[in-house]
């Protein structure tokens, strides 16, 4: 047991670490003012980190697996496919309704609000797909949510989890270009909006058993961020604050399966 903590202990260093220095990396670049492409793929890449991190570390943490194994235990396992199109109405619908939430409190009409380009929408996905949710979800779902779950509880594993992943963008946060109480809020909500969809994933996650359905909430919450034209720090309030209720909801209903022991 010790033994696993120390994994998942360097585990979550080396993740942290792969993140700033593949971000110092991408600075540079982005400071000798290489292509626009060669910029976004290095940023892509940034997200890979807790994949990068599991990759390095693998005969560690699977001294018994191969990598094809791996890969099979988390991408084949059968789901329901009504199960993506649940998540999606789910999302959908906390969208909608934080959206409806900026309108109303800041009082604006419906034909006020703008939504995405339609050219921009199938490179958006194209970007958004091959960062966060591929690049990401193999690290902390796949193995970290994982090994949590074998000595926790489903709730308390995705609030750890929920805060190792928020804290992990750290360096975005001190990027984003906010500063005093606009940084605060930005801080606080990013972070509500990542517990929250830690919760929703576990949710989701530990009953399919399959990352694919991690990847399709992480590129939902990324791609419906980004859909208005609402500027991101009141996008992310206000979705965040949905998600927080949400989460609580798909708490409550799903009570006995998150407070118990469990072990996938």
């Amino acid at each position: 047991m010790q033994a696993k903590n120390r994994n998942f202990l360097t585990f979550t260093i080396l993740t942290y670490a792969v993140f700033w220095l593949l971000l110092t990396i991408t600075g540079i670049l982005i400071s000798l003012k290489l292509p626009a492409y060669i910029q976004t793929i290095m940023k892509n890449i940034c997200a890979w980190a807790p994949t990068i991190a599991v990759a390095i570390l693998f005969r560690k943490l699977y001294p018994n697996t191969t990598v094809i194994d791996y890969l099979k235990r988390n991408f084949l396992s059968k789901v329901n496919p009504l199960t993506f199109i649940a998540i999606l109405a789910l999302q959908l619908t906390i969208s909608v309704i934080a959206v409806l939430f900026y309108l109303l409190l800041n009082k604006l009409t419906i034909g006020s609000l703008s939504l995405m380009s339609p050219a921009t929408i199938l490179p958006t996905i194209l970007i958004l797909i091959t960062s966060g949710p591929l690049g990401e979800e193999l690290g902390w779902r796949g193995y970290a949510l994982n090994e949590l779950l074998k000595t926790k509880n489903a709730f308390k594993a995705s609030i750890i989890l929920g805060f190792i992943w928020g804290f992990w963008h750290l360096p975005l946060w001190l990027l984003s270009g906010y500063s005093g109480i606009h940084l605060i809020q930005y801080i606080f909500f990013f972070l509500l909006a990542i517990v929250s969809l830690s919760i929703i994933i576990t949710i989701f996650y530990v009953r399919s058993k399959n990352i694919l359905i991690a990847v399709w909430i992480h590129f939902l919450f990324n791609f419906l961020l980004k859909l208005p034209n609402i500027d991101v720090l009141n996008m992310f309030t206000y979705t965040a604050s949905v998600y927080s209720i949400a989460a609580l909801l798909l708490l409550f209903i799903y009570r006995k399966q998150l407070f118990k022991p469990m072990q996938i």
